[in-house]
C-alpha cells in the first residue's frame, strides 16, 4: 500500500528539521484572566499567545474512553467544579510516533486513550466583550490527517487564521487506528442497526466534538450555526463521510476537504482484510484478535471483556504491520451512519442538500511518498534523497496525483452538482519553490507535494519540521502572499459559504464547479512568479487519466508505463476495472 512510505518520508522531514532545528512548538501557556469563559460543564481558564490570540487547550468534549468504554460511542463530558485550567494542547491519541510531528519517537507507541479533547483559538476579546446575538463569529472546526493513524489537534496552531481574520479556530483528537475504526462480532451486534453498534468509534468522536460546539461555542464567541469543517489528507477523508451522514447533519454548514479521498471499507473488509492487490493492504479485526490470542472458546461477550482489558502496547502490537506501523484506518460502511454501498453512493443518494464545499489537491501529491521509496531514489548520509531516474520519478508522481485530483476533486464535484444544490468550489494547489540542502533540490523531490499546503492555510511556516530547507528566506515574499490569499479564501468561505473574493474582496473571483456545461472551474494556488493564483477550466475524470497513459510517448516505454498504471492502481484500486484494457502480461 503506497501510504505505508508515509513514516519513511516523514523521517526525511525530520532529519532535516533536526539539521536546522526549527522553534519549538509551544503546547503549554501561562493562565490569563481575561479568558475565563464558562460552558456547559463548568468554568475554564485559558491564555494568550505571543501573538496576542486567545487560546484554550485540553477541553473535554466527551468521557474517556477508557476501560468499558473502549470501542463504544463516546460519552458526554463530566462536569467539574472549580476552574479548568485549559492550557496544554499536547494530548494525542494513542498512535505510533510516526513523524507526524517533530517530538514523535518514530515506532514507538505515543499518546493516551484519554484523549477526547479539543482547542479553542480565538480573536482577544475581554470576558466582559465576547460577540453574542448577532455579532458572533463564524467557526472553523479542523480535523487532522495522519491516515486515521496518527496526528493530534493540538500540532495546528490556529492563532493567526483566528486573530487575522476574526474567527473562532477550533481543533479536535479523534481515536485513531485499532481503536478508532474496528469492526468485530465481539464488539457490534449486527442485528442492532444503531449508532451504539457502528465500529466507526472515530467518526462518532468527530460527531460528538462538533455537538459539543453547537453546545459550547457561543461561549468563546462562535456562532452555531455557521460553523465549517475543514481537514486534510485522513482528516479530509473523514469529512467526505460526514457529508452524506444524517447523524452529523446540522452540525455544520460548509466543508473544506483538503487531499481527501472518498473511499471506504465493507463490513466483510473490516473484519477478513483486503490483500494488497485489492486495495489498501489491511489484516482484517479477525487476525488482529487472533494475535491477540483471546482464551479458547471464549463467547462473544467473553470476547468482548478481554478486549477491553488488553493494555494498548499488546493491541497495537497486534495490529502493526511487518514494518512496525499500524495499517491506515478508514470509514466502515457500516449501514448504520451510512449505507453498506459507501461514501459515494450516500452522496448521491442522500435526501438532504449536501452543503457548500470546497473541495482540492496538490498537483504533486504521492512525491510525498516517493521521496522515500528506494525503487525511485537513493540516500546520500542515509537520509538525503535523490533520483534515479528525475524523468521516471516525476512520472510515477504526475499519473497518481493526477488520479487523486480526478477521484477526490472532479468527479465528486460533478456527483454533487448534478443535484442541483449548494456550491462546490475546486482547487489544485501548484506550489513548489522548495530549497536545496546538500545537494537534495527539494522543490523537484516534494513540489507540490500531499501536505504543503497546510502552512499556508494556517499561515506559519517557521515551526513546519525542516522548515528553512522546505521553505527557503528566497521566495518568502512570494510565499506569505499566497498564505494570505488562501486564507481570505478559506476565511471568506466560513463568513458566506462562498470563497468569492476573499475576505478583502479584492482577489480573483473563485467561479463555483458546473458555472458552464461539462466544464469544470478549478482555483489554482501558485506564488506570482509561477503564474499566480488564477481560474482554469478543465475536467478530469478516472478515464482520462488511463487514457494519457496509452497514448503515444516516445519518452515512456512499455516497462515505464506499465510500472505507472500499476502505481495508480495502487493507490486507487476502486478504478482498477478502467484500467483493464492497459494490463499486459508484463504489468
Amino acid at each position: 500500500m503506497p501510504i505505508n512510505l508515509l513514516p519513511a518520508a516523514l523521517a526525511i522531514i525530520i532529519f532535516l528539521a533536526a539539521c536546522d532545528k526549527p522553534p519549538a512548538v509551544t503546547f503549554v501557556e501561562t493562565a490569563n484572566e481575561e479568558t475565563e469563559r464558562t460552558i456547559i460543564n463548568g468554568k475554564i481558564i485559558g491564555s494568550i499567545t505571543t501573538n496576542g490570540a486567545h487560546r484554550w487547550a485540553k477541553i473535554p468534549f466527551a468521557s474517556p474512553p477508557v476501560g468499558d468504554l473502549r470501542w463504544r460511542p463516546p460519552e458526554p463530558a463530566q462536569n467539574w467544579t472549580g476552574t479548568l485550567p485549559a492550557l496544554d494542547s499536547s494530548t494525542k491519541c494513542l498512535q505510533i510516533g510516526d513523524g507526524t510531528d517533530a517530538t514523535a519517537n518514530s515506532g514507538r507507541l505515543t499518546g493516551s486513550e484519554d484523549c477526547l479533547y479539543l482547542n479553542i483559538w480565538a480573536p482577544p476579546f475581554t470576558k466582559d466583550n465576547v460577540p453574542a446575538n448577532a455579532d458572533k463569529l463564524p467557526v472553523m472546526v479542523f480535523i487532522h490527517g495522519g491516515s486515521n493513524r496518527s496526528g493530534f489537534g493540538g500540532l495546528y496552531n490556529s492563532e493567526k487564521i483566528a486573530k487575522d481574520h476574526n474567527l473562532i479556530a477550533v481543533t479536535i483528537n479523534y481515536r485513531l487506528g485499532p481503536l478508532g475504526w474496528f469492526s468485530h462480532e465481539a464488539l457490534q451486534n449486527a442485528k442492532e442497526l444503531s449508532i451504539e453498534n457502528s465500529p466507526n468509534y472515530g467518526t462518532l468522536d468527530i460527531i460528538a466534538a462538533l455537538n459539543w460546539v453547537q453546545d459550547n461555542i457561543a461561549s468563546f464567541g462562535g456562532d452555531p450555526g455557521r460553523v465549517t469543517i475543514f481537514g486534510e489528507s485522513a482528516g479530509g477523508h473523514n469529512i467526505s463521510s460526514l457529508l452524506a451522514m444524517p447523524a452529523a447533519q446540522g452540525l455544520f454548514h460548509g466543508a473544506i476537504i483538503q487531499s481527501g479521498y472518498f473511499t471506504s471499507r465493507s463490513i466483510k473488509q473490516a473484519r477478513e482484510g483486503i490483500h494488497k492487490d485489492n486495495g489498501w493492504q489491511y489484516m482484517g479485526s479477525k487476525q488482529i484478535v487472533f494475535r491477540l490470542n483471546p482464551p479458547e472458546n471464549a463467547s462473544l461477550q467473553e470476547t468482548a471483556e478481554f478486549l477491553r482489558n488488553v493494555t494498548p502496547e499488546q493491541l497495537f502490537a497486534a495490529a502493526a504491520a511487518k514494518n512496525g506501523e499500524p495499517e491506515s484506518a478508514m470509514f466502515i460502511a457500516d449501514n448504520i451512519l451510512l449505507p453498506d454501498q459507501g461514501i459515494e453512493y450516500a452522496i448521491e443518494n442522500a435526501e438532504f442538500a449536501i452543503v457548500p464545499l470546497i473541495t482540492g489537491t496538490n498537483r504533486d501529491e504521492t512525491k510525498l511518498f516517493n521521496i522515500s521509496d528506494p525503487e525511485l531514489v537513493t540516500q546520500f548520509l542515509g537520509q538525503l534523497p535523490r533520483p534515479r531516474d528525475s524523468q521516471m520519478y516525476d512520472l510515477m508522481a504526475k499519473y497518481p496525483s493526477m488520479m487523486w485530483r480526478a477521484r477526490a476533486v472532479d468527479e465528486q464535484a460533478q456527483r454533487i452538482t448534478a443535484k442541483q444544490q449548494n456550491p462546490v468550489f475546486a482547487y489544485r494547489f501548484d506550489w513548489d519553490e522548495s530549497g536545496r540542502f546538500l545537494g537534495s533540490d527539494f522543490a523537484h523531490l516534494l513540489g507540490a507535494a500531499h501536505a504543503i499546503e497546510l502552512p499556508f492555510v494556517f499561515g506559519i511556516f517557521d515551526t513546519f519540521p525542516g522548515s528553512k530547507q522546505i521553505f527557503p528566506p528566497k521566495g518568502k515574499v512570494e510565499r506569505e502572499q499566497l498564505a494570505t490569499v488562501m486564507q481570505s479564501y478559506w476565511a471568506e468561505f466560513a463568513y458566506s459559504a462562498n470563497p468569492a473574493r476573499g475576505r478583502s474582496k479584492e482577489l480573483p473571483l473563485w467561479d463555483r464547479w458546473g458555472k458552464t456545461d461539462r466544464t469544470g472551474q478549478v482555483m489554482i494556488f501558485d506564488s506570482d512568479s509561477a503564474g499566480g493564483v488564477r481560474m482554469i477550466e478543465q475536467i478530469i475524470e478516472t478515464d482520462d487519466v488511463y487514457r494519457l497513459l496509452t497514448d503515444h510517448n516516445p519518452d515512456m516505454d512499455r516497462t515505464k508505463r506499465c510500472k505507472i498504471i500499476l502505481e495508480v492502481v495502487g493507490w486507487f484500486p476502486e478504478t482498477k476495472n478502467n484500467a483493464k484494457g492497459l494490463f499486459t502480461d508484463s504489468c
